[in-house]
């Protein structure tokens, strides 16, 4: 028994392998044709393909002519387009950072250092989509169960959404140009992040389609590649109010959970030991013979920390991305002019990112988010004592969960329990139904999956 069932697991991973080689091949094909083959021309050829069947066994005369007709136009266009040149050399001039989801324009400075191009498009290619043979085999579509028998065991579905799912960005072609041996010129192009993270555009493409509009060369460019930094995903989120509030003081008595920083003129006086001697006065020390001091008013204004979870399981993936975009839209939304705001959360090690008055602008935390990984081991104790520590210098606290749990229920009552006063969001699957047994904070805010927007928008 032991031998078959050995033999069965043998067979059917030498099916998958199998079918793995001849699905990445299909799509090695597709992908060389779709961007040579223009839609005219597909077109053309299922005609010229219709055609040739029908001449078979019909002596019409003008079938035989129709199909040498289109046949010819075929081979003029192939002919043409197999001789033509070009030889461009490419610079991306990218500003900012990219958003997922939401397209984005930049410019390329492109120089032609081959021979006059009549007519010409470029377009940016990304990585390879195609999954590895430990993936495929490994991965499950949603609702690949509910599928029959016969996609289950071809798996083609899985294959169509892995394929999918590994595409880092959409693109469209550039309008056409056209540019005379050693002219440069700058080309708009757009392209719409797929997924937050540091992007390395390696691929862009020229290409040369003939004039009847049925085919195109491609041909590799010339030119550096260039890394783009994706933001998270962005929620509109309601007006709401934490602790505390940006206040002046006379003087450096700053409160623990606040920081203070030099502001406008108060008053002069005396100079006492240990003042710094850049606050001298010195029109007032040379009128009055003693030295004068300035003093300013101090500007309090609040801290606050914002907590990623970063801990989940096979197939929250998802609810991870929604999560790090709920966190990148609290972060968004705080004016930083007016607070300080720290990003803790924990990966290969603590991270603590701080940005707010005089330290960092607001950016540096989207940053970080765009960054961020899961991790599947749960370590809210860790978390808790970062949280705790810095806790001490910070006025409140946003945590973010992506699921809900009773370690996370404990984590959020430890929180409350150390003193740091918070407020929880936290991302749950199919509604909140199954989750009223830990319903019962109200410091905590459920976010249906899939309709994280929405929810946040019914918030008060």
């Amino acid at each position: 028994m032991l031998v078959k069932r050995r033999c069965a697991l043998h067979v059917l991973l030498r099916m998958i392998s199998l079918l793995y080689r001849i699905y990445r091949i299909q799509s090695s094909l597709l992908y060389f044709t779709s961007r040579r083959l223009l839609p005219m021309g597909t077109g053309l050829l299922i005609t010229s393909l219709i055609s040739c069947v029908m001449m078979l066994g019909n002596p019409m005369r003008p079938l035989y002519q129709l199909c040498s007709l289109l046949l010819g136009i075929v081979m003029v266009a192939g002919i043409w387009v197999f001789f033509r040149r070009g030889k461009v050399r490419v610079s991306r001039v990218m500003a900012g950072h990219a958003t997922a989801g939401v397209a984005f324009p930049y410019e390329v400075l492109v120089e032609n250092v081959g021979g006059d191009l009549p007519s010409a498009k470029l377009r940016e290619g990304g990585a390879d989509p195609r999954p590895d043979l430990l993936t495929f085999r490994q991965a499950r579509e949603p609702g690949e169960r509910q599928r029959n028998l016969f996609d289950k065991v071809f798996a083609f579905y899985r294959w169509q959404w892995l394929v999918e799912g590994g595409k880092l960005f959409d693109t469209q072609e550039c309008e056409v140009f056209s540019l005379k041996k050693g002219e440069s010129l700058r080309v708009a192009m757009t392209l719409e992040p797929r997924k937050r993270g540091v992007m390395e555009l390696v691929d862009l493409r020229l290409l040369l389609p003939e004039p009847l509009g049925l085919f195109q060369r491609v041909r590799k460019t010339e030119g550096v590649a260039s890394k783009l930094c994706v933001l998270p995903k962005r929620y509109a989120v309601p007006e709401f109010r934490l602790p505390g509030a940006a206040r002046d003081q006379v003087g450096d008595d700053v409160t623990s959970r606040q920081f203070g920083q030099g502001g406008e003129f108060a008053s002069l006086r005396e100079y006492r030991s240990g003042d710094s001697p850049r606050m001298m006065h010195w029109a007032s020390w040379a009128k009055t013979g003693r030295p004068i001091v300035k003093e300013l008013e101090e500007m309090i204004f609040p801290r606050y920390a914002l907590v990623l979870d970063t801990f989940g399981e096979a197939g929250s993936e998802d609810r991870f991305e929604e999560a790090v975009s709920v966190a990148a839209s609290f972060a968004s939304a705080l004016d930083t002019d007016e607070c300080m705001l720290d990003l803790l959360f924990l990966g290969d090690r603590d991270h603590v990112v701080s940005a707010g008055r005089g330290v960092a602008p607001g950016v540096v935390l989207l940053e970080a988010l765009a960054s961020v990984k899961m991790g599947y081991e749960e370590k809210f104790d860790g978390l808790l004592r970062m949280t705790a520590t810095h806790g001490k210098g910070i006025t409140g606290c946003i945590c973010v969960f992506h699921g809900w749990s009773e370690s996370r229920d404990v984590f959020m009552r430890r929180l409350n329990a150390a003193g740091v006063p918070s407020r929880g969001f936290a991302i749950v699957q199919g509604g909140v139904n199954g989750e009223m047994s830990y319903q019962a904070l109200e410091d905590v805010d459920f976010l249906q999956s899939g309709k994280v927007g929405e929810s946040l928008r019914k918030l008060r």
